[in-house]
């Protein structure tokens, strides 16, 4: 059992918390310490002081309570006034009268201060977090791990193995590094049953799960923490590489040696190389092209097992992630966001689906026929997940996830990094930007990343923030502890306001690396190229100035907010009704292909409208009719419908194809009811209600509120 009521104390950098994803890999292990001690409380500011707390109260009380203080120094950590003035001052106080036990952790390389020469440094060697990174982003991991042994050891009462005399042995009994025993045991059977074995009678998959941990802890010869690690990469090497992961026969054979003379499986293989090297996390796992197929379907397991973790203290929900580093050796990369299909939304059921299609058209005389059309045209364009551009305006500030697989929504996953540079991915911008000189949208790339649950960790990036941070008053905190700003044109997936988040939108892949990147040429990559076209009349909305088209049926613009929780009224105003998308299911990964697959979108395109317009007496109102049929492009996939230009512009755009096909079209009265944008569009001479409601850039949130609503429709 743990010491009850051990308290950590983390004193660390803002700026380094925004900066680099360091400082929280080091919160990621301390975490990892509630495994061997489960009462342990670990103090860190934003994610203890509750808005309207007294914060300076509040970090005195910690400090004066805590058994143990990990420091992560930097230049920042040393150049905050308020740490060498409030934090350090106290923690030095305390250490000279009390024995506090001080743990610096070296983040970056900086002149050391007299009281910090004095004091043991870790990691051991003296090198900085960041030189580690540098030189192997894995080693980090080790590192952190042998200084969490040692953070073990005092808080079960051990002497730290430093301070042990040559030759003597480490005390064992309550000393033992590997805490836990049967306690540990027990955690690892709840585990199993809460995952992998959740489909399975209670009392039955408690059994297996004690067998399976039986026969690991006999496989490792690990105890304690060592083993529940274990038992994590035997439930995440399932969830990554089988194709039965809850299967009992399947589990049964993984876990157990075969009869004399039988092959040992990759399973048992890694875990027992692995617990050699006490290495679960550091050597990636390789996984091939149907890992996009499997952690899709496996993502209400990935979810159940996150909630586990969470739930009993081995992982902070916005730091869970997959212990094992995976490693993707077939994937291509694409600058784009692919939104859940309605197939995936409705895990396959057809019926709410018919349902909407049934109720969008009306039963009155005289009406329905472009309603069906338009009812077609959205829902065939939803079935499998359309792929939305990445812009450069505001809704796109913050983390972007761009597409990761084989195209379509089964085979692919959102893949983010959070390290920028002026916006942009640092490693992964450069690469999707070489796309447009190569004309294609979509690139061969190795990637190495953890897994984690997308609604757990990021968040729609806020203007204002509640907590003040004390370091520096110029620099904002994050707008909730310990949660990442994502963009929100991305971000209205993972709202909390929104009950309709689906899985398969969820399961987020976290780059530590691109090991391979190459311009293959003959390569398949499955997406949409679509246009969409906002039917209006050709008058004006005498509704606010520049708002845009009068829109039909004398339909109104709903209201703005910028405000996530106000926009589920977006789903009663129903915009999407006048939406008409135009689609191939193309192959982006070939320059050839997708050059010809674009002049096809193009002819379909003019080809539909031009339909459109010629029976526009019979599919409209006679008051539409006569005020005039528009055509207004509003977005594409390849055009953001903002104003402003996408970040990875392509050589040749759908909507510069299309002003010149429409400008060699004969009919002239319909090519001017076909309205496209100009080339130099601007966000000011964009009609802010064609931008705010129908841009692709608030498609993604339109796309859930339609689900929404097709979810609520009485059977």
């Amino acid at each position: 059992m743990s010491p009850a009521g051990k308290r950590i104390f983390v004193s660390y950098s803002h700026r380094d918390h925004e900066d680099t994803t360091l400082v929280r890999q080091v919160f990621t292990h301390l975490h990892g310490l509630r495994q061997s001690f489960p009462d342990l409380e670990i103090w860190i500011d934003q994610k203890m002081i509750r808005v309207g707390d007294q914060w300076l109260p509040e970090i005195d009380q910690a400090l004066t309570a805590a058994d143990l203080a990990v420091m992560v120094i930097s230049p920042e950590f040393l150049a905050s006034p308020f740490i060498t003035q409030q934090e350090l001052s106290r923690l030095l106080k305390r250490r000279n009268e009390a024995g506090l036990r001080l743990v610096p952790i070296l983040l970056g390389s900086c002149r050391w201060p007299e009281w910090l020469a004095a004091t043991e440094i870790r990691p051991r060697g003296d090198l900085a977090l960041a030189e580690i990174h540098a030189k192997d982003p894995t080693a980090v991991d080790r590192a952190l791990k042998q200084v969490m042994e040692e953070i073990a050891e005092f808080l079960g009462g051990v002497p730290p193995r430093s301070t042990i005399p040559p030759g003597a042995a480490a005390p064992s009994a309550t000393a033992d590094r590997r805490v836990g025993g049967d306690m540990t045991e027990t955690r690892c059977i709840a585990l199993l049953t809460d995952t992998l074995l959740s489909r399975m009678p209670p009392d039955a998959g408690a059994a297996l799960a004690a067998k399976l941990v039986r026969d690991i802890k006999s496989t490792t010869e690990l105890e304690g923490a060592p083993l529940f690690d274990a038992v994590r990469f035997f439930v995440e090497f399932e969830l990554l590489r089988s194709d039965e992961p809850t299967a009992p026969g399947t589990l049964e054979k993984a876990a157990a040696f075969p009869e004399r003379g039988g092959k040992v499986g990759a399973l048992l293989t890694n875990l027992r190389q692995r617990a050699r090297m006490e290495d679960f996390s550091a050597t990636p796992v390789e996984v091939s092209s149907r890992f996009f197929a499997r952690t899709n379907e496996n993502a209400g397991l990935w979810k159940r097992y996150f909630d586990h973790l969470i739930a009993t203290g081995a992982a902070i929900e916005s730091d869970a992630m997959s212990l094992v580093l995976v490693r993707v050796t077939m994937g291509f990369l694409s600058p784009q966001f692919l939104v859940a299909g309605l197939l995936s939304r409705f895990d396959d059921d057809w019926r709410p689906v018919l349902n909407a299609y049934q109720r969008s058209i009306p039963s009155r005389p005289g009406r329905g026929a472009f309603e069906s059309l338009q009812a077609s045209q959205w829902n065939c364009w939803l079935m499998w997940g359309p792929s939305i551009p990445v812009c450069q305006c505001d809704e796109w500030q913050g983390i972007v996830a761009i597409q990761y697989g084989y195209g379509d929504e089964n085979n692919s996953v959102p893949l983010i990094e959070v390290v920028t540079e002026a916006d942009v991915p640092k490693t992964l911008g450069p690469i999707v930007a070489s796309l447009r000189a190569e004309a294609r949208g979509a690139r061969f790339a190795v990637v190495t990343g953890r897994l984690r649950w997308g609604p757990f960790f990021l968040e729609r990036q806020q203007k204002e923030h509640v907590l003040q941070d004390h370091d520096d008053d110029d620099v904002e905190p994050e707008s909730s502890p310990g949660r990442l700003a994502m963009a929100g044109a991305q971000a209205s997936v993972y709202d909390r306001v929104l009950a309709h988040r689906q899985d398969s939108d969820s399961v987020v892949l976290q780059l530590v690396r691109v090991d391979q990147s190459s311009p293959e040429s003959r390569v398949y990559f499955s997406a949409y190229l679509w246009t969409m076209f906002l039917v209006t009349t050709a008058t004006v909305s005498d509704q606010e100035p520049g708002i845009g088209p009068a829109l039909l049926r004398g339909k109104r613009y709903p209201a703005w907010s910028d405000d996530p929780a106000d926009r589920r009224r977006l789903r009663d105003a129903r915009l999407w009704e006048d939406l008409l998308p135009v689609f191939v299911h193309a192959n982006i990964g070939d320059p050839a292909a997708l050059r010809f697959q674009k002049g096809v979108l193009v002819e379909n395109t003019v080809h539909l409208l031009r339909h459109v317009w010629e029976r526009r007496a019979e599919l409209f109102d006679a008051r539409d009719v006569a005020a005039g049929i528009r055509f207004h492009l509003v977005g594409a996939s390849d055009y953001s419908g903002c104003g402003c230009e996408v970040r990875f512009p392509p050589e040749d755009s759908l909507a510069a194809r299309l002003r010149e096909r429409v400008a060699a079209e004969p009919d002239r009265a319909f090519a001017e009811s076909v309205a496209l944008p100009v080339s130099d569009e601007t966000p000011a001479t964009r009609p802010w209600g064609l931008a705010g409601f129908f841009s692709a850039c608030h498609l993604p949130e339109m796309i859930i509120n339609y689900y929404d609503h097709v979810a609520h429709l009485p059977r």
